[in-house]
């Protein structure tokens, strides 16, 4: 739910001292990099990356001036050039960005656009990669070389109030079924009910299996399968049992439904935030009385476990003449301070250092966690409320749940747009399931070899 960001003028104040020391002011071409500067593509609201610039930019002679991203037209911009400017070997030094914002990320690597981590990890003394969850890190290696790291992850879950299982009579012991989720979705038309919300789509489903069905850097692909084609049938079956997002409006969001027993689950990717199942699981418990209970997404076969979706990536690019300056500035960010900086993506995603992951738990679950006056803004009015620590039993879950991933995926969005577009026309009754798996095997098959 929506909450007023208190720390916005500070990073106005700190995005302020890190431009007023740079050359760049956002409208300069990479092409023109004075000598010892560095750029890199910034989001001027993201509160970590100001900050780390300053501290960088103070004690290093080389000096990285930001191109600022602060409005549509700027990453529209973005988005037209980013690709191409660094397979020219004209792009930023430094490449910080979603996966989901450079569609064929790995196409990129395999142009060896990037340049190999590990030959500066090994050169650094001080650099420690066990500091890290390795499930993580590892995502970032391809063809036996580091050319990223992720940054942040997520992970698929779904949550439900305590209460609502109960009153339900659900199981909340056990990670759900399909054949579970099947029998709830049937049971929901005739009670005027949603089994999950939350932007519950098939593509958020396929990242979970996605190692089950393509592999990117050995071009392999099995969408062309029963396992797929099973996949399909159920998620037709309830589908129409998912919330439409039009229903998930702020300014209640899941806040209504859950109230008036019309709502099961919800799907909650970021509560693998700390942050955010801290003042999720608060809420319910003020509002519901109850404590959030989360869940997998239901297994199938031939998967191994968990997988977990980069969510942030750095990289630096293999034409820079200032590498090990650039592997300065990405240890910054992958340090604890960084990736435990305030309010940003620490709302959204874990951090993939564990001294950072540990210390938000302690700072969710210890003494200074409870007490705290908390806002949401509902339809009926600002409910103000008192924060809760998360219960251990909850955190124990998450930490099972973050023990348990077998890979880290990056996504690429052009798949997903393929594999949307074909799963549209099978729910409209376009073609069959078995005509749908081919023809997204056909066109994934035809952009890999592109």
């Amino acid at each position: 739910m929506k909450k007023f960001n208190k720390n916005f003028m500070v990073v106005i104040l700190i995005i302020a001292a890190v431009t007023s020391g740079c050359t760049n002011s956002g409208t300069g071409s990479l092409s023109e990099t004075d000598e010892k500067e560095m750029k890199m593509y910034v989001e001027s609201w993201d509160q970590r990356i100001p900050s780390a610039l300053n501290e960088f930019n103070t004690g290093s002679p080389v000096k990285i001036s930001p191109i600022w991203l602060s409005d549509e037209k700027d990453y529209e911009q973005y988005r037209q050039k980013i690709t191409a400017s660094i397979l020219s070997g004209d792009g930023p030094d430094i490449i910080l960005d979603k996966p989901s914002r450079i569609p064929g990320l790995w196409k990129i690597v395999e142009n060896n656009a990037f340049y190999d981590l590990d030959i500066l990890i090994k050169e650094d003394k001080e650099f420690n990669l066990s500091d890290y969850n390795k499930s993580i890190l590892d995502c970032g290696i391809i063809n036996g070389k580091r050319y990223l790291m992720p940054l942040y992850f997520s992970l698929p879950l779904i949550w439900s109030p305590k209460s609502t299982l109960a009153n339900n009579q659900l199981k909340y012991n056990l990670n759900p079924t399909w054949d579970y989720m099947k029998e709830l979705a049937e049971s929901c038309g005739e009670q005027k009910k949603y089994l999950i919300g939350g932007s519950f789509s098939f593509t958020s489903l396929i990242k979970n299996y996605w190692p089950v069905f393509i592999d990117l850097v050995n071009k392999r692909v099995n969408f062309d399968s029963p396992e797929f084609i099973r996949l399909l049938e159920v998620y037709r079956q309830i589908c129409p049992a998912i919330c439409p997002d039009e229903e998930l409006k702020p300014p209640d969001f899941w806040y209504r439904l859950f109230r008036d027993g019309q709502l099961y689950f919800f799907n909650g990717q970021s509560l693998v935030s700390l942050n955010n199942l801290w003042e999720e699981n608060s809420a319910v418990r003020n509002f519901f009385d109850s404590e959030i209970c989360i869940f997998s997404y239901p297994a199938i076969e031939g998967q191994q476990g968990i997988t977990a979706e980069a969510c942030e990536f750095v990289g630096i690019n293999q034409t820079t003449d200032f590498k090990n300056e650039a592997f300065k500035f990405i240890k910054l960010l992958m340090s604890e301070k960084y990736q435990n900086y305030g309010a940003g993506v620490n709302t959204f995603w874990a951090p993939i250092n564990k001294k950072a992951y540990e210390q938000i738990k302690k700072e969710c679950t210890g003494k200074e966690a409870s007490g705290k006056r908390m806002s949401y803004y509902l339809a009926d009015g600002q409910k103000e409320y008192i924060s809760v620590a998360i219960p251990e039993e909850l955190i124990k879950k998450m930490d099972s749940y973050i023990d348990s991933i077998s890979e880290c995926i990056f996504i690429d969005t052009n798949i997903l747009d393929f594999i949307d577009q074909e799963v549209q026309a099978y729910i409209a009754g376009k073609q069959d399931a078995r005509q749908t798996a081919k023809a997204i095997d056909n066109k994934v098959r035809l952009y890999m070899d592109e």
